[in-house]
């Protein structure tokens, strides 16, 4: 009698395991499904702003009778690129994607350094959303060195004292 129940507890547990696996996998799959989903708003986020560049890009080469992708002559018409129109509208739009892909990511930076302002919040949305200093300034209409001094200002600003992270670093691990 001792055999038998041993052998029914021993398959209850072996049963409760396999079944504790199966949630396992099918909470992992939902994850990855939830994860791929979020990827997929991301780029097309990434994407919007990209092509409102690429199409300001393309405005300004024809107006200025260039072929499209040709370098520009002037310092004056590629500043004028950098001032790319994302509106109120794109800005909650990228604010609430990024938001649901990064865990409340700006809820959790406001929570963390209440003084940030809207322009820095927009600046560490586009670093969380992978762009290049030349993109972000470029859409911010300020010459690269000057955002790279802002973020400097930014890393500071935030109490970040360690000279082997940058600020970048710090928003992309946040």
């Amino acid at each position: 009698m001792g055999r038998q129940r041993h052998h029914r507890l021993a398959e209850e547990k072996a049963d409760a395991m396999l079944k504790e696996a199966k949630r396992a996998e099918v909470e992992a799959s939902n994850l990855k499904r939830q994860s791929e989903i979020r990827e997929k708003e991301l780029n097309k986020l990434r994407q919007f702003i990209f092509d409102k560049y690429s199409r300001k890009d393309l405005q300004l080469q024809l107006s200025n009778n260039q072929k499209p992708g040709r370098k520009f002559e002037d310092e004056s018409q590629e500043k004028e690129l950098a001032n790319i129109d994302i509106n109120d509208t794109d800005w909650i739009s990228l604010k609430a994607a990024v938001n649901i892909a990064y865990d409340g990511f700006t809820d959790r930076l406001l929570d963390a350094f209440p003084k940030i302002n809207s322009e820095t919040m927009k600046i560490c949305i586009l670093i969380k959303l992978g762009f290049s200093n030349s993109k972000i300034s470029g859409i911010f209409a300020m010459e690269e060195s000057s955002l790279k001094k802002k973020l400097y200002r930014m890393k500071t600003e935030v109490g970040l004292d360690d000279k082997d992270i940058s600020f970048r670093d710090f928003i992309l691990s946040f």
